[in-house]
């Protein structure tokens, strides 16, 4: 009630005895009744904002906020960049001597109920409590970005969202009860109606505005500090078609190896034929696409901050091992099943770095072994061939055959000082 002290000045000074003239009680009544008024206009706008701050909300949003016919009460709509889709929620606020004990809310556009469902009570700034509510549909089942980067409208809510007059609106529905009415052990008759209407004005517009944050994420140095993550999935119907493939990838360094951006990556592969492999890579993992982005801004550390897509596509697999790829799925090992192939930077002598996954006779997957890009496969002799280079002497060849089910070593090749009363003398030695 600090706002209100002016008022309790001049009841206090009247009962002291002091009489204010009348223009003074005409400019107090007035000042009380605008801070009165403004508290309850800035509980809602007459438009839709965009809001970009991170700080707040996870991801960019654009919302609304009324109030409801019941005093005190009001409720938010918000539409949020969630990746590369949109998602609707309700938060419903209320005064903290109110219960919220519905787990849905009504939201009526064109004559069309679409229901929210939640639960569930937060605390806001005293003496609010809140509730926050989720379109009931498909989680995936909503606005989607199409290869133009346009929003694609599937869901009922959306499509008939953006059908719409813009100078229409649409109405929330809910019901609450007062914290003395309510009784866990008895049919609750005391339970109160209330509505809010949403006006649709400049929502189109401000939706727009919302695209190029719904589409790119903004890096801030330092970059090996960064939190931010983007998605990725593979795009080639010889692999998606049999394997579901999605990902997320962290940035934490830009330009350490051929100008490539590299960092941590969480990856998921699912199959009808095979159970669920997922993968965590700690460090030098890449995504092609974003090779040579955001180097002036990390080599200059004036420069503040640097946008990358949000999420990625990868394009058909190659197999040139020299070209780096971040994931390869095929048959590697010559036994007949498909192997996944995870490619890092910053393997031995500048070259790429591949671990192999299989499945094990128990049926779960299991890293393998690991091979430089430049090994050599021998399709005849189903034989993988790897090499690490220590100095001019230390080196290693390893030859690898399948045995139908798995890569062995057959033979292993070293170069080393292995003489301690001869410790500048290069030995070779073989193991078969």
């Amino acid at each position: 009630m600090s706002n209100y002290k002016p008022l309790k000045w001049l009841l206090t000074s009247i009962k002291g005895g002091i009489k204010p003239n009348k223009y003074f009680l005409n400019f107090v009544f007035l000042s009380a009744l605008f801070m009165f008024c403004s508290q309850n206009l800035h509980a809602q706008n007459k438009e839709w904002n965009i809001y970009k701050n991170f700080d707040y909300w996870k991801y960019p949003t654009i919302a609304i906020t009324r109030n409801t016919s019941l005093e005190g009460h009001r409720v938010r709509t918000e539409i949020t960049c969630s990746g590369t889709y949109l998602s609707a929620k309700l938060i419903y606020s209320y005064p903290s001597d109110w219960k919220n004990i519905d787990i849905r809310k009504k939201l009526i556009l064109e004559k069309t109920p679409f229901n929210f469902v939640g639960g569930g009570t937060s605390t806001e700034q005293h003496p609010k409590h809140y509730s926050v509510f989720s379109l009931d549909t498909n989680w995936s089942d909503v606005i989607q970005l199409d290869e133009e980067n346009n929003f694609k409208f599937t869901s009922p809510f959306f499509e008939t969202l953006k059908t719409t007059n813009p100078n229409s609106s649409f109405v929330i529905q809910g019901r609450s009860i007062k914290d003395k009415d309510y009784n866990t052990n008895k049919e609750n008759h005391n339970f109160v109606n209330w509505e809010a209407t949403v006006p649709l004005k400049n929502y189109l517009n401000v939706l727009e505005e919302l695209k190029p944050y719904c589409l790119n994420i903004t890096l801030k140095q330092p970059l090996d500090k960064n939190s931010k993550s983007i998605g990725f999935q593979i795009k080639d119907d010889e692999i998606t078609e049999k394997y579901s493939i999605r990902g997320t990838f962290k940035p934490l360094s830009a330009g350490d190896s051929l100008n490539h951006m590299s960092g941590s990556a969480s990856l998921v592969i699912m199959s009808d034929n095979f159970p669920r492999l997922e993968i965590n890579i700690e460090k030098g993992f890449a995504l092609p696409p974003l090779k040579g982005k955001c180097l002036k801004y990390f080599k200059d550390e004036s420069k503040n901050d640097c946008e990358i897509p949000r999420s990625i596509k990868l394009k058909k697999q190659n197999f040139d091992l020299l070209e780096y790829a971040p994931l390869r799925i095929f048959d590697i090992d010559f036994d007949g099943i498909n192997e996944v192939i995870i490619g890092t930077l910053g393997g031995n002598r500048g070259y790429f770095d591949y671990q192999i996954y299989d499945l094990d006779d128990n049926n779960n997957w299991i890293p393998t072994i690991s091979f430089r890009s430049d090994a050599k496969i021998n399709k005849d002799l189903k034989t993988l061939t790897d090499r690490n280079d220590s100095d001019v002497c230390t080196s290693s060849v390893t030859t690898y055959q399948s045995d139908g089910k798995a890569f062995k070593i057959i033979k292993k090749e070293e170069n080393g000082y292995f003489e301690e009363a001869n410790p500048n003398k290069c030995i070779t030695r073989i193991i078969e």
